[in-house]
């Protein structure tokens, strides 16, 4: 069993009981109306561009559109969702749309995000310097069921190191546990992505510095998916969906620290307890660099896009360090065109006029 065949298979519980619990029971959807999964239970501030933003803009209404938004526990799950019709369109990692479409030809892809945000950093004062003085060493990551392992590994593979045998690898957690590890002197690099990387930086206390890979230069990692169906029988409301996914992105990117404010206003169980204020700045760190990489234009110069070469680039690169089994014809998962529709209609600089000017 390959290393992300076990991971489908450990996500298989939790993401049957987010299919039976999702909104809608699979009865379909109605027009004008998307209900969109999306891969973090809690909702945490991180999913702001594409959650709390476009809501309290008004960029759904204002699209014709009304978005029902579920958490899941990760990108398999909201692809189970998807696939028993308790979701008409997810976000998460694209490693987990192609995996899934390799045997059901009804996942369409209809955005990704142009820029990798997956990591391998290590302290700033380390001796560390290039991935290849990573043999020998300990790499923490999450759990050996969790993307980041398989991103930590073909970070090591395309750079010629056996992530096998010339490595050992550490299951620490995010947050305080990884930071504990990194100062303790458990693991000498960690395994990650932007977001979880902000955290734990702030927590260890010191700079952390990412280790060049093959990885930097890798397109469609994240992204949005949905069904043939869906796309076929609802076109309006994918495009609408898009048009305002969009612009979430391009505000957050230009103004974070109102998008946090909006995300805390939106979903108060996430906002944090005391000085506001002290929050915002501890946050933006953690989020900043995640969301300019969200933000950042495809091909084409275009937001959110990608062209057929790109998808049969990433999807080789996928397939030849273990990150999927098999790879998938870029004609059967391709729904670019509607991201590429969507992105010609986003007036950037309006929207990061309208951020700049935001007020509470």
């Amino acid at each position: 069993m390959s290393e992300r065949t076990k991971i489908l298979a450990a996500g298989a519980v939790a993401a049957s009981a987010i299919a039976l619990a999702a909104c809608g029971g699979g009865s379909g959807t109605e027009s004008g109306s998307v209900r969109f999964g999306v891969g973090d239970p809690q909702l945490q501030v991180g999913t702001a561009p594409y959650t709390s933003v476009p809501q309290e803009m008004g960029y759904f209404e204002d699209h014709g559109i009304d978005v029902k938004i579920q958490g899941t526990e990760g990108a398999v799950a909201s692809v189970q969702g998807l696939l028993t019709g308790n979701f008409d369109i997810v976000n998460g990692g694209s490693t987990a749309f192609y995996q899934a479409a390799a045997s059901d030809d009804r996942i369409k892809v209809i955005s990704l995000g142009a820029d990798n945000v997956w990591r391998t950093v290590v302290p700033e004062d380390s001796d560390i310097q290039t991935v290849d003085d990573l043999v020998g060493k300990t790499v923490g990551s999450q759990s050996k069921s969790s993307a980041s392992y398989l991103f930590g590994r073909a970070a090591l593979s395309s750079s010629g190191i056996d992530p096998e045998n010339e490595v050992k690898w550490l299951e620490v957690g995010i947050g305080a546990q990884a930071a504990q590890a990194l100062q303790a002197g458990q693991i000498d690099a960690y395994a990650t992505y932007d977001g979880p990387l902000g955290v734990v930086e702030q927590l260890y206390g010191e700079p952390l510095r990412s280790l060049a890979s093959p990885l930097d230069d890798l397109s469609g990692t994240l992204g949005i998916a949905t069904t043939t169906e869906f796309l076929e029988e609802h076109p309006e409301e994918v495009a609408a969906f898009l048009r305002a996914f969009n612009e979430g992105k391009v505000f957050a990117d230009a103004n974070p620290e109102a998008a946090i404010r909006m995300h805390w206003k939106a979903y108060p169980s996430q906002a944090p307890k005391g000085d506001e204020e002290q929050a915002v700045q501890d946050t933006l760190p953690i989020v900043e660099t995640r969301w300019a990489a969200d933000a950042a234009p495809g091909s084409d110069d275009l937001v959110g896009y990608l062209d057929e070469q790109a998808l049969e680039d990433s999807i080789a690169f996928f397939v030849e360090h273990g990150l999927i089994d098999q790879a998938v014809p870029v004609e059967q998962i391709d729904g670019m065109e509607a991201a590429k529709e969507a992105a010609e209609d986003l007036d950037i600089d309006a929207i990061v006029e309208q951020a700049q000017g935001w007020t509470p």
